[in-house]
């Protein structure tokens, strides 16, 4: 098999990043366990065929961790406020005032612009 691309290894680090793991259940059916043995909205009960629905499945994490701490953050860097940070575009566009935060930016990007180059074969376990 080859090796992950750069969006299935970000697709991984963001799922462990939320404290959960990806398993195989079957060909092409996918189920995560939550780390934090929570079972945040029941996720361990369901059953996925792809990584959109994952992302989907984690868009709370992508809301709080991820698009509030850059918002945060640019407003830091007199971008302003951002009313609607659910513009991952826009945020994209900010990237050079925060190098720092270069992962979380490549997280947007992949969650918006790369599920499509995501095998989860290749990253579950």
């Amino acid at each position: 098999m080859n090796e992950p691309n750069k969006w299935e290894r970000l697709f991984f680090e963001y799922i462990e990043f939320v404290d959960c793991t990806l398993c195989k259940v079957s060909d092409c059916q996918y189920g995560l366990k939550d780390n934090m043995s929570t079972n945040f909205a029941n996720m361990e009960n369901e059953i996925y065929s792809n990584a959109f629905e994952i992302a989907e499945e984690l868009s709370y994490f992508e809301n709080d961790y991820i698009f509030s701490d850059l918002c945060e953050d640019l407003e830091k860097v007199n971008i302003g406020y951002l009313h609607d940070f659910k513009q991952p575009q826009l945020i994209l566009s900010y990237r050079h005032f925060l190098p720092n935060q270069s992962w979380k930016f490549d997280i947007i990007d992949m969650l918006y612009n790369h599920l499509d180059d995501i095998n989860l074969n290749k990253i579950a376990a």
